[in-house]
């Protein structure tokens, strides 16, 4: 009859998610060094056995921080480059995220692990992107007028058209802002207070998008000073270097979000299986100070 080895003396029955456990407690005990067990890893967490080989300890994230490819876990990247086939890719993310290198084609096209899929084009042609980070900047498509598109983990994506002059704003064009729509295996629909949703066959949300913004660049008043003090107080020998610079300026607009002073009203939206329509509030676009940022979601 065969010996049985040291790694298979184990209660019959065992799951393979407690022979993981057990392999991975005695591998940390016997190198020293803290092993994580594959089988208990989930897409927001990771559980690594301890050196003792006997305890065990977890780490969690809100959100996703990786996804299975290949059989393998792999730590999402955000960080855009360019295909053979001409599109701009994010590294790793949840679902296959492809943005326009450029020309008429969908701006950004999201396919999910079981096929389901959303293309949305631009409502004019796309220069090639300058890309930095997870950042694609399609330069000048209209004037004084660029669109930013930032890929997120998830495999979804952000736009927002970026108008730098009132004369800009008061462009026609930038009237109603149509994204023409493709999508495979899913129902668009829109809701009274502009959020969009993509179900697909059984009801299930796989994509949404909440209520579009658009914003400007007023920044708020200067605080009056108090009586008897001075219009600024002196700084100190002993403030940290460089603290000032590096602190986040919240009065300025941003392509990110609005500044402290910032004028911010809701765009108006429209969805259905062939295109989104976004329309920008008269009363606010292009008046005050610009840049002014248009936020679909």
């Amino acid at each position: 009859m065969p010996s049985q080895t040291a790694g298979d003396n184990q209660p019959p029955g065992e799951s393979e998610a407690t022979k993981a456990i057990r392999a991975a407690l005695q591998q940390a005990k016997s190198t020293g060094t803290p092993v994580r067990i594959d089988a208990l890893t989930t897409e927001t967490s990771e559980t690594f056995a301890e050196t003792d080989g006997r305890s065990l300890h977890s780490e969690n994230f809100a959100q996703d921080v990786r996804t299975k490819r290949t059989g393998q876990w792999q730590t999402l990247d955000t960080a855009l480059r360019p295909k053979s086939d001409g599109t701009i890719v994010p590294a790793v993310t949840g679902s296959d995220l492809a943005l326009s290198g450029g020309g008429s084609g969908p701006l950004a096209t999201v396919t999910t692990a079981d096929g389901k899929k959303l293309s949305v084009s631009a409502p004019f042609a796309l220069p090639k992107p300058t890309l930095n980070g997870s950042k694609a900047t399609y330069a000048s498509v209209l004037p004084d007028v660029d669109l930013e598109v930032t890929a997120r983990p998830d495999g979804g994506w952000r736009e927002v058209v970026v108008v730098k002059t009132a004369q800009a704003a008061a462009d026609p064009r930038l009237e109603s802002l149509r994204f023409p729509i493709q999508a495979t295996g899913l129902t668009v629909a829109s809701d009274q207070a502009g959020n969009v949703s993509l179900t697909d066959d059984a009801g299930k949300v796989r994509f949404h998008a909440p209520t579009p913004f658009q914003w400007d660049s007023t920044k708020p008043a200067p605080a009056a000073p108090l009586n008897g003090s001075p219009a600024a107080a002196p700084k100190s020998l002993f403030a940290a270097p460089a603290s000032a610079a590096t602190a986040p300026d919240s009065d300025v607009s941003t392509a990110e979000r609005p500044g402290d002073g910032a004028v911010v009203s809701a765009i108006g939206v429209g969805a259905n299986s062939s295109e989104l329509v976004l329309t920008p509030d008269r009363n606010t676009f292009g008046k005050g100070t610009g840049p002014w940022y248009l936020d679909p979601e």
